[in-house]
């Protein structure tokens, strides 16, 4: 009956030209993995989210999985280089806020949560860093104990799997990741902290929150062997390349404040020598 459907309508119809709550921005997990042969990864890091896993392989390939909780697209090159992997990884995605990660990462199952919320609560922030918990402490870990800007003075302590990103800004101010640190490249490690680097040098606010959106598992690597002479030469490198005034100054903290990894073969001139070293060679072959 018309009369009916009438009276039972709303009195107060919703007005079409009325502001819509804006949408929680997009999210996207880029994951950096080597020789994956299944979809396994997904359930191993709890991937609860959209996410791109950029596998290094010996062969190229592309597949969509749909799951419940969004898309993982699978893309596998034979390229190597972890900082050629999350700079494809970037490239690729289309979602608004982009959280790096490694494969031997396990996410909580609200981490999507956590992070759409630090975002929310620091508008300003290009870049947010985020903790997780060690599984071991193999590799030195600083947990972040509470929210703190993060600058040149504290900004080489975090992983890249700590990093989310506002991926427009990041596209805006043309900023990857080096190719020459990390696993795969010449050089270990030092491809995040030039990152950051890179977005201080820019303007980029990064901010660092007390927010655990995981566990990390550092048995396994595939730049890090122990702390070596390999390991001081390829930091004396890093050093240079992140400041051509500051690379000795750099290699002098570092001696003096981690000498306690290699107390058992180096000692604090030694060190400081094989890091020299490394600096030299860095301002050479530039």
């Amino acid at each position: 009956d018309l009369d009916m459907i009438r009276v039972s309508s709303p009195t107060h119809q919703p007005d079409p030209g009325a502001a819509r709550p804006a949408a929680a921005p997009s999210l996207e997990v880029l994951v950096a993995t080597v020789d994956q042969h299944d979809s396994s990864l997904i359930s191993r890091m709890n991937l609860r989210t959209s996410a791109i896993i950029l596998n290094q392989a010996a062969c190229f390939g592309r597949a969509v999985i749909s799951t419940e909780h969004g898309d993982i697209e699978y893309i596998t090159v034979p390229q190597r280089g972890v900082g050629r992997n999350r700079n494809m990884a970037l490239i690729h995605s289309k979602a608004d806020i982009c959280l790096f990660a490694d494969d031997d990462v396990t996410y909580f199952d609200d981490y999507s949560v956590a992070i759409q919320k630090a975002f929310a609560a620091h508008l300003d922030a290009g870049v947010i860093i985020f903790n997780f918990d060690p599984v071991n402490t193999l590799r030195p870990h600083t947990p972040i104990k509470h929210v703190h800007q993060v600058g040149f003075h504290n900004a080489l302590r975090y992983a890249t799997y700590q990093i989310a990103v506002r991926r427009e800004v990041i596209l805006r101010h043309n900023i990857f990741f080096p190719l020459i640190f990390g696993g795969g490249a010449d050089y270990s490690a030092g491809e995040d902290s030039m990152f950051l680097a890179d977005c201080l040098r820019k303007g980029i606010k990064i901010v660092a929150v007390p927010e655990t959106l995981g566990v990390v598992d550092m048995r396994s690597s595939s730049w890090f062997t122990g702390f070596h002479s390999k390991y001081l030469f390829d930091k004396g490198v890093f050093f240079a390349a992140l400041s051509r005034t500051g690379a000795v100054p750099l290699a002098l903290q570092f001696a003096l404040r981690h000498h306690n990894l290699f107390r058992d073969e180096y000692s604090r001139p030694r060190m400081i020598r094989i890091m020299l070293k490394g600096i030299r060679h860095f301002r050479r072959v530039t």
